[in-house]
């Protein structure tokens, strides 16, 4: 695991040595990124990567044909901003710890103790509700052509997703009711589910939801109706196999895990390790929050910056439309005036003198006021200034900030994000 991130970044041709130095899984653990994220990151900047089967020939020393890196003539894709693990050595390393957060650490190590090893239940005596509720609605459901029992609709209560047969229901509920013995011992609490049909389990804030699966045997029937059932369309008939498949998934840590039965180990020996491996995923899951988190604020910054650069750089277009704006009104109010004063000069042409109460001496009146208003250079006006009012600045900065395309991290037009 890692202390935190920085940003790097590197020429086309820096990365393309890279890639082909270095296998993309091994790559990816020094950067804040995934294979198939830095795969489009190359694809997009046009960076050839080794083909399929390209790092096993050469582990043997079979001969290898490296892509040669052709230029290009957009100059915006020589350069690529990555995100860098700093801190820490990654999981991939030897003495790397188990886990980054220590509390997690320390619950990982008491699943080793031998007196944690979570016991199996050999009857149903006192089990959670979910567990009764799950068994009530089995046993009151039918089978499918599969031999797999399905749960009645009629019960009301969230139920543990099981799809057994009736040879192992009771080994699967003995199954979950030893895991959820076990979580509550340790503190956690059942609830259910956002749906109401499934209980989850908060295990350190995260929710956990548990299942139970039965594969089947196939073989090709005789015939397409056996003992008058009705078997599907490609004529086989299954029977139950005795194996089971537990399923544990959490949708916002986005965390799925399947454990088998396999012929050395039952489920019931491994409930420690599948416990073991939620608490690390759980882990993993604060980290990869915490390493978004950090990105997000490095992403913010960048854009900070970048839009009080362009905010700079487009002042002076905003002096410009002022000034022209502010022009074409100055020369309005000057065609205007002049106009005023040529009735000026006919009216007192026409009749010596102008008296202020008459008709055209009210509407001079009104012109002069009016001129005041619509003239820039009048002294109801301020001169023009350099500086942007703070109007100005904060819609400027909206512009700026609504032509940033964050996927480019450019202020391209926003078609192209």
């Amino acid at each position: 695991m890692h202390d935190s991130i920085e940003q790097i970044v590197l020429s086309r041709e820096e990365l393309y040595e890279l890639v082909w130095a270095t296998p993309m899984r091994r790559l990816v653990a020094e950067f804040a990124i995934s294979d198939v994220g830095l795969a489009k990151i190359c694809k997009r900047h046009k960076i050839p990567r080794p083909t399929r089967g390209y790092w096993a020939k050469l582990q043997y020393g079979k001969s290898v044909h490296k892509h040669p890196l052709s230029s290009i003539s957009d100059k915006s894709l020589q350069e690529i901003r990555l995100q860098k693990y700093v801190g820490t050595p990654t999981s991939l390393d030897a003495d790397a710890p188990v886990a980054a957060d220590t509390k997690i650490v320390a619950l990982i190590n008491a699943e080793s103790d031998p007196s944690k090893k979570i016991p199996i239940a050999t009857s149903l005596q006192a089990a959670d509700p979910y567990i009764m509720a799950t068994n009530v609605a089995l046993l009151q459901g039918r089978a499918d052509e599969f031999g797999r029992v399905y749960p009645s609709n009629k019960i009301d209560q969230p139920i543990f997703g099981v799809r057994v047969s009736s040879q192992s229901l009771r080994r699967a509920l003995l199954l979950l009711h030893s895991i959820v013995r076990a979580l509550h011992k340790r503190g956690y609490s059942f609830g259910p589910g956002e749906d109401r049909k499934e209980p989850e389990v908060d295990i350190l804030g995260i929710r956990f939801q548990f299942g139970l699966w039965e594969p089947v045997n196939q073989k090709k029937a005789d015939k397409y109706y056996v003992a008058g059932v009705t078997y599907n369309r490609f004529g086989y008939e299954y029977s139950p196999s005795g194996r089971l498949e537990l399923s544990i998934r959490a949708r916002e840590a986005n965390f799925y895990m399947r454990l088998r039965d396999t012929k050395i180990n039952r489920l019931e020996d491994r409930l420690n390790y599948m416990l073991v491996q939620i608490l690390k995923g759980v882990d993993q899951h604060f980290v990869a929050t915490e390493i978004a988190k950090q990105k997000a604020e490095i992403q913010a910054d960048r854009k900070t910056t970048a839009i009080d650069a362009e905010v700079e750089r487009r002042k002076d277009g905003v002096r410009e439309t002022n000034l022209l704006r502010t022009a074409r009104k100055w020369r309005h109010a000057v065609r205007a005036r002049e106009f005023v004063e040529a009735v000026r000069s006919e009216a007192i042409h026409r009749n010596g003198a102008i008296n202020e109460e008459s008709e055209i001496g009210l509407w001079l009146g009104w012109a002069d006021d009016y001129l005041e208003k619509i003239d820039p250079l009048s002294e109801q006006h301020i001169l023009p200034q350099f500086s942007l009012t703070e109007g100005e600045l904060s819609e400027l900065r909206k512009k700026c900030a609504a032509d940033w395309c964050d996927y480019r991290e450019d202020f391209s037009l926003r078609k192209s994000c």
